[in-house]
């Protein structure tokens, strides 16, 4: 089999999911609501988030509440 070497090719941006959740604009004491058919997603998106945050050394930690039996408040804590 022959593969042609090609150079100078610039390699494509990285393209992955849209964040659906405001992580990246929220700075510590803001908050969101979501509604309780999507609370338990967005809590654990709010964790993954965070964690992979922490594994390239940024310290982001998120703090969520029921508030009513139609809707959840995330907090970004730290």
């Amino acid at each position: 089999m022959y593969f042609h070497i090609e150079k100078h090719i610039a390699v494509p941006q990285k393209v992955g999911r849209p964040n659906i959740y405001p992580f990246d604009e929220m700075e510590v004491g803001d908050s969101f609501v979501v509604h309780a058919d999507i609370a338990k997603q967005a809590t654990m998106a709010a964790y993954r988030y965070a964690f992979n945050k922490r594994k390239r050394g940024e310290h982001r930690a998120f703090v969520t509440r029921k508030i009513d039996d139609n809707n959840t408040r995330i907090w970004r804590s730290e």
